[in-house]
């Protein structure tokens, strides 16, 4: 369960930073052991930064038509 959460956030930091990390990575980054209780904490707040580098200012998704 814990390498798929830490999957997930590998995923989120590419998407979010533009750059692979991995799990020793993570706890130097996030000065955090990779508990499921930080693991969910970093998920949700790189989640959080995804969805606004996804949409703009004015709160309408960033999509081209």
């Amino acid at each position: 369960m814990t390498e798929v959460m830490i999957e997930e956030i590998q995923e989120l930091h590419i998407a979010v930073h533009q750059e692979a990390i991995s799990p020793d990575e993570i706890e130097e980054k996030y000065e955090c052991r990779l508990t499921v209780k930080n693991i969910r904490e970093i998920r949700d707040r790189l989640s959080r930064l995804y969805m606004q580098a996804m949409y703009p200012q004015f709160g309408l998704p960033n999509f081209e038509i």
